[in-house]
């Protein structure tokens, strides 16, 4: 642990009034308050960064920055930067460069409206936002650690990788190496329209297309960074999970990863209802709304407006079955076993809505179940954060987060909180992380020291997340049931609808 840290934490264990002082403004700081940063870089100013070797990839040499058991890599562009005509087209590559790039800070997140989590400041935004962070604890190239890349929520209209919550610096405490990224957001990572289509074969999805061109650099550059590039597992929550399922079952993603871990959300709702993708012919007529309502009567006009403009006018940014990177309905894929074969560890929140959390996780995991030699794990988080809204809202969605990431650290358990309580949040995360850790090496979360959790294709059983952690029946079932019987009928009603139109005159 640094000096400066321990400064901080000397002062903030000083006395209980100075604690709960301390306290207070630490909630505030961890939401994002660039104004406690300052004050805290003020009083305890970290000293410099030590520059870690420079290592070579595939388009130049790259130097990290040396953190307290690891090295972390800002900002490395996994594509070229999408601006001009390469708006609304599938990522290219990114272009070698001379002499040692140093990654020491986070580029610019992709264009969006607010802050990229909800209570966390702003941050800078950019249309040259396609870049990754890589935190690795390996000594050197050759010890093939295992590779988590985390997917960010947030509807498809907010989020980045360089948010504070997402940081791997206690993942890679556990031996593994994290990768979180930024892909495009809203209408510049999902318009679909007629020319578009032309121009492309295709059009929309380039929120998927990120994420394949981001594991593809993964897969051919991670081993630089001492990982493993035939060990590499996708995670992610919300709208990243939605796309995860999608990725599963998509031919363009094969071989790109290994094993995938997802926190409540899932495509399988029927497309064109209210919580399912979009067919391309709906997803271009609501382009074609899109750019007349922008004023633009070519696809060139369009591609001219400056970014910031297009964020003016609502655009609903979900993927499109457009029958290349999304072949199909997940929920029709997955029924005919056309997804990865691959370990799938799954879940949700107690206090979470049904739809969209709950069913789709239930669906994905029963279907998978049913079709993959792989297991299947699932998870029911009960535990309520003692941050945020969560002691309001009880275990909502993104509370299991919290614990995964080790963020806020563990010291801030302890300002706030009396010592049992911070002791059963600190401990609870501990096991968290080594479950995750230990399905990304071997997939399968069991290790030494942590209650035994039971395959779900092997008998149904789920793994509660609580302080004391056990295992029930798959919770909800009622929930679940009348949500199938739901979707079951919207889907009928899409065949007979598609029927009709195939049959017409």
């Amino acid at each position: 642990m640094p000096p400066w840290l321990r400064r901080v934490i000397a002062f903030a264990t000083a006395t209980r009034p100075r604690r709960i002082f301390f306290g207070l403004g630490a909630i505030g700081f961890v939401c994002g308050s660039a104004l406690g940063v300052a004050i805290l870089y003020v009083l305890f100013p970290p000293p410099p960064w030590q520059y870690a070797e420079p290592v070579r990839i595939e388009t130049g040499m790259v130097q990290g920055m040396l953190g307290d058991g690891f090295t972390l890599y800002r900002g490395i562009p996994y594509a070229a930067p999408p601006l001009g005509d390469l708006r609304w087209r599938a990522p290219q590559a990114a272009k070698p460069w001379a002499g040692v790039l140093r990654a020491e800070a986070f580029k610019r997140v992709c264009m969006q409206e607010g802050s990229t989590i909800p209570g966390f400041m702003p941050e800078p935004m950019s249309e040259d936002c396609l870049y990754l962070n890589v935190w690795t604890p390996a000594k050197s190239a050759t010890e093939k650690l295992a590779v988590m890349v985390y997917l960010f929520g947030g509807g498809n209209v907010t989020g980045s990788g360089s948010a504070r919550l997402y940081w791997g610096d206690q993942l890679v405490r556990d031996g593994v190496i994290i990768v979180t990224l930024n892909y495009r957001l809203g209408v510049l990572g999902s318009l679909a329209l007629p020319e578009l289509t032309r121009e492309s074969g295709t059009s929309g999805n380039y929120q998927l297309k990120d994420e394949i061109a981001a594991l593809s650099w993964v897969k051919r550059n991670i081993a630089a960074f001492g990982g493993d590039p035939d060990n590499i597992t996708i995670f992610g929550q919300s709208a990243g999970a939605h796309q995860e399922s999608n990725l599963m079952a998509s031919p363009r993603a094969r071989g790109l990863f290994h094993r995938v871990i997802a926190h409540s959300g899932g495509a399988f709702a029927p497309s064109d209802t209210e919580w399912g993708l979009m067919t391309l012919q709906t997803a271009e007529r609501a382009g074609t709304e899109f750019a007349a309502a922008m004023g633009a009567k070519t696809l060139a006009e369009l591609r001219a407006i400056p970014a910031e403009k297009l964020l003016t006018v609502p655009y609903r940014s979900r993927p499109v079955v457009d029958g290349d990177i999304v072949p199909a309905d997940a929920y029709d894929l997955y029924s005919a076993g056309q997804e990865q074969d691959v370990p799938l560890l799954l879940g949700y929140n107690g206090d979470e809505m049904e739809m969209p959390y709950k069913w789709p996780m239930y669906t994905w995991a029963r279907l998978h179940a049913q079709h993959a030699t792989s297991k299947t794990y699932f998870y029911h988080f009960t535990q309520v954060p003692p941050f945020g809204p969560f002691p309001r809202t009880g275990a909502g969605h993104g509370a299991e987060l919290i614990y995964v990431f080790g963020y806020p650290p563990a010291i801030l358990h302890r300002v706030v909180e009396w010592p049992a309580a911070a002791k059963r949040h600190i401990h609870l995360g501990e096991e968290i992380r080594a479950y995750w850790t230990n399905f990304v090496k071997h997939g399968d979360p069991n290790g030494a020291g942590l209650p035994m959790w039971p395959a779900f294709n092997e008998g149904g059983k789920v793994q509660i997340l609580d302080d004391d952690i056990t295992q029930t029946d798959m919770p909800d079932m009622t929930a679940h049931t009348a949500m199938d019987a739901e979707m079951a009928a919207a889907r009928q009603s899409r065949n007979a609808a598609a029927s009709n139109n195939t049959t017409a005159p």
